[in-house]
């Protein structure tokens, strides 16, 4: 028989998943098991959980404080591109963490994703509070009357703000999440 990539070579071997028959050039090794090209490329390495936290943590915290610097956080308003760069980053970093030169499932990748975007929404918030002191009042004062309006009077600022939180490490979660999922199908 000859090779299914190469059918000008003969066969050595055939891959465990579908079948094809393999000259010595297109064997793909994995645990002692022969793959083609194509499936070698389906599959998923396990990553320990252990080996995500740290780049998702510190991919986080760096991306959090981008976002909240005023120049810099501009270009956070287009899809949240450091939160998604964060959790790109994050799983790219925990694959060479773990040695692993193909994809994780897609599930590692959008929780490490994830945990870098809420660490990020987490840091953001709190840099802008330590800001408030700088900026953030005279900021607030003239934004006030454009969100309430004369009619709402005393609307509980803080209500607004907890809603303000809740929906800030929510989206930036989920950005995470995307930015964790396209490095994994991107990255090898």
């Amino acid at each position: 028989m000859t090779c299914h990539y190469h059918p000008e070579r003969s066969d050595v071997a055939y891959c465990v998943t579908c079948g094809k028959s393999l000259c010595s050039e297109c064997i793909c090794e994995k645990d002692d098991q022969i793959y083609c090209k194509d499936c070698f490329s389906k599959i998923v390495y396990p990553i320990e959980i252990r080996d995500a936290v740290f780049p998702a943590l510190i991919c986080g915290i760096f991306a959090g404080f981008i976002s909240a610097a005023p120049v810099l956080s501009l270009a956070n308003c287009i899809f949240c591109l450091w939160i998604v760069i964060g959790g790109g980053i994050a799983v790219y970093i925990a694959k060479n963490i773990s040695k692993i030169k193909g994809r994780i499932s897609t599930g590692m990748a959008a929780l490490t994703g994830g945990v870098t975007g809420f660490t990020a929404g987490i840091v953001m918030l709190l840099a802008q509070l330590l800001m408030l002191d700088t900026y953030g009042f005279a900021l607030r004062d003239a934004v006030m009357p454009f969100m309430y309006g004369p009619e709402l009077g005393d609307f509980p600022y803080a209500l607004v703000l907890g809603l303000t939180i809740v929906i800030t490490v929510v989206v930036f979660a989920c950005f995470g999440a995307l930015g964790g999922v396209i490095s994994n199908q991107l990255t090898k």
